[in-house]
């Protein structure tokens, strides 16, 4: 006798999976809520069971089971199967803020005790508008085949959303999925997933004999898996392959006869034996190779050096250099000997120190003699100084002036006037 099913959600948490909410198969219940940050993103994400504040995850396609949606957290489907038949959910959503557009998704799940989740039907929508008002969706039914329940399996349910158009405008939209706040009776269109009803199954656990006597040859037509099968029996005749081979097999046995291959060898095979007879290679070589052994005979180069090598050992003999120099360099050490310099004088130069010895003028002396200072500026005045301290001056105008060392004046105009003063 099959049972009919249909269970709704709560918001209570499940104990066997602590991350997912629970379905109850009972109505009655009060409405709630659990709320799915979605922000202003867009893509796809998972509504949990219990709500979740984390950033909306904006994945590029839907994700795996996570453990996150809800569960039918009871035994009554152990060793029960749901029958074929059709299925049908319809869920509740609302946003907080603004409007969503959306392709929305259910799926329906045997999970094991072992957290392994087997598929039983998955639902969806596309291109739903979801509001600040509670709207329901009802999802295209699906006929789906029979699922059996072992000990620790129970009925599980996720639901998945890829926003296409996010209007919501704020950071902290949320998105709601709307269920039961009571404890163990839901609501009509809340979470809600209708089956085709359960009833039990017996699974046989071992083979049972047959009675009575088969006839005729049995066959199986089944085919055969892509494995090589070994064979019993002998084969007779010749066997032949003409396939082509891709690969390179390794001879078994001896070959007779001589070989021979003509084929240009685009390698170089490594020898095999002992070569016998004089090795020669004529062919130019585009590099310097390293020596091996020992050189006999003498060296010699004579090609010309293109720049200058640093000298091994130790020079004799005495090195000379004759270049001009093309500046001046600051000696170093001590100069020995005597300077001379005999470059003409263009300028008089200052004297620095005092002279000694007796100057002398060779071939004039005793025409200068009395004329110590002899002057005369740019205007044509003269001045002399004698070594008796006589004074004589003559201007531009041809005057002169003349005063001895007894305080003597005489002078003299351009008219040839001559005036005294003793």
């Amino acid at each position: 006798m099959v049972t009919a099913l249909k269970v709704y959600g709560l918001t209570a948490a499940s104990t066997t999976l602590p991350s997912a909410a629970t379905f109850a198969s009972a109505t009655g219940g009060v409405t709630s809520s659990a709320l799915t940050k979605i922000g202003t993103s867009t893509g796809w994400g998972e509504l949990f069971g219990l709500g979740s504040a984390a950033t909306w995850p904006a994945l590029g396609a839907i994700g795996s089971p996570s453990g996150n949606g809800l569960l039918w957290d009871v035994t009554t489907l152990e060793a029960q199967e749901i029958v074929a038949g059709t299925w049908g959910p319809v869920w509740s959503f609302k946003t907080s803020v603004g409007t969503v557009t959306a392709d929305v998704w259910v799926r329906v799940y045997r999970r094991s005790s072992a957290s392994v989740y087997t598929l039983i039907g998955a639902f969806n929508t596309t291109g739903s508008s979801i509001t600040t008002s509670l709207g329901a969706i009802t999802f295209t039914t699906a006929s789906l085949g029979a699922t059996f329940f072992t000990t620790g399996d129970k009925l599980y349910a996720d639901c998945w959303m890829n926003i296409t158009t996010n209007s919501t405008g704020s950071a902290a939209a949320t998105m709601a999925i709307s269920l039961s706040s009571a404890a163990s009776a839901g609501q009509i269109q809340k979470a809600e997933i209708d089956t085709p009803g359960y009833q039990p199954f017996v699974s046989l656990a071992g083979t049972f004999a047959g009675v009575g006597t088969l006839v005729g040859p049995l066959s199986a037509n089944l085919a055969l898996p892509a494995t090589t099968l070994v064979g019993v029996g002998a084969l007779s005749g010749t066997l032949a392959l003409s396939t082509a081979l891709s690969t390179t097999f390794a001879g078994v046995g001896t070959l007779a006869g001589t070989l021979s291959a003509n084929t240009a060898l685009a390698d170089t095979l490594a020898g095999v034996g002992t070569l016998t007879g004089t090795l020669s290679l004529a062919t130019a070589l585009s590099s310097t190779l390293a020596g091996v052994g020992t050189l006999s005979g003498t060296l010699s180069l004579n090609t010309a050096l293109t720049s200058t090598a640093s000298g091994i050992g130790t020079l004799s003999g005495a090195a000379t250099y004759a270049t001009a120099l093309a500046s001046t360099l600051v000696g170093t050490g001590t100069v020995s000997g005597a300077f001379s310099l005999q470059c003409a004088l263009s300028l008089t130069c200052a004297g620095m120190g005092t002279l000694a010895g007796v100057l002398s003028i060779p071939g004039v002396t005793a025409q200068f003699l009395s004329g110590i200072w002899v002057t005369r500026d740019l205007i044509g005045v003269w001045r002399t100084r004698d070594l008796t301290g006589t004074w004589k001056v003559r201007d531009e105008q041809g005057v002169w002036d003349s005063r001895d060392e007894q305080a003597t004046w005489e002078t003299r105009d351009d008219k040839a006037t001559w005036k005294t003063r003793g």
